[in-house]
């Protein structure tokens, strides 16, 4: 099968849908985060690895696809060094003009994802932090010292007691 032109920006314009529909779900995570509601946290999870194999897919399509375009358009430079940038250079218009605009638009919408991630991993981290510190303050509070006694009156033994045992 011939790669064609436009074979490439159809799997670009696959991508960017699939990069929009994940910060979609990002911001919708986000948002159940805000709210403290589990079940469209949960929701949100699903969809956002099921979205993220798509990702993965359509990434290895376009490269896949600038690959063979490569190796028909541009036989003197090795294919796997080829990006869709260098590609739409040899291209002729309008292709050249729908490539640029596309690769403008994932490096956004990449970006605008990138910053959701951030806010979420961010999130998360202080979330667990405070997760851990309410396990450590259980941990503690449940924690006495009985203390034994000989016959000088002296301290002979210290046995600690732990009502709680918890790891975070």
């Amino acid at each position: 099968m011939i790669v064609q032109p436009d074979m490439l920006v159809q799997a670009m314009q696959a991508e960017l849908e699939m990069q929009s529909q994940l910060a979609a779900v990002l911001s919708a995570k986000l948002e159940a985060m805000r709210r403290r509601d589990l079940p469209a946290m949960e929701q949100a999870l699903e969809q956002e690895q099921r979205l993220l194999g798509q990702v993965r897919q359509a990434v290895h399509q376009r490269t896949l696809t600038v690959r063979r375009l490569a190796q028909r358009l541009m036989p003197g430079k090795p294919a796997t060094q080829v990006r869709a940038r260098e590609m739409a250079q040899v291209l002729p218009e309008p292709i050249r003009s729908q490539m640029l605009g596309l690769i403008g638009q994932l490096r956004e919408q990449a970006e605008a994802t990138g910053r959701l991630n951030g806010v979420i991993t961010q999130a998360t981290r202080r979330l667990m932090g405070h997760v851990d510190a309410i396990f450590n303050v259980i941990t503690q509070s449940g924690q006495s010292e009985t203390a034994v006694y000989g016959r000088g009156g002296k301290r002979a033994q210290t046995t600690p007691r732990q009502l709680v045992d918890a790891m975070a």
